[in-house]
């Protein structure tokens, strides 16, 4: 009985490292990743014991999210048309900036 109630002492401290990391990656880190971690701390433990800590605690890492652009990249309000029937009618700028030799 002894062996059982130590394992589950055991269990708990390793839930309770298991969510520390969880938490300090922001939720991000997966078994793998946690699993790694770990045992570069020095825990001797597999992937499949730190998913079935996850899982016991209900910690599911975030999925990465898709790119999503956002700039408006519909800036180009001339179309390339810079003729002009009299002055001051467009102006056009450029902000780039010459290279300076070292």
């Amino acid at each position: 009985m002894e062996r059982k109630q130590r394992r589950q002492q055991q269990k708990a401290e390793f839930d309770q490292e298991v969510a520390r990391l969880f938490a300090k990656h922001k939720s991000r880190s997966g078994a793998r990743r946690l699993q790694r971690i770990l045992v570069k701390q020095g825990h001797a433990c597999n992937r499949k014991t730190v998913a079935a800590s996850l899982r016991r605690q209900g910690l599911v890492a975030k999925a990465a999210r898709k790119f999503k652009a956002t700039t408006n990249s519909n800036h180009n309000l001339l179309g390339q048309d810079f003729t002009a029937i009299a002055p001051n009618q467009k102006w056009v700028g450029d902000i780039s900036v010459p290279q300076q030799a070292a």
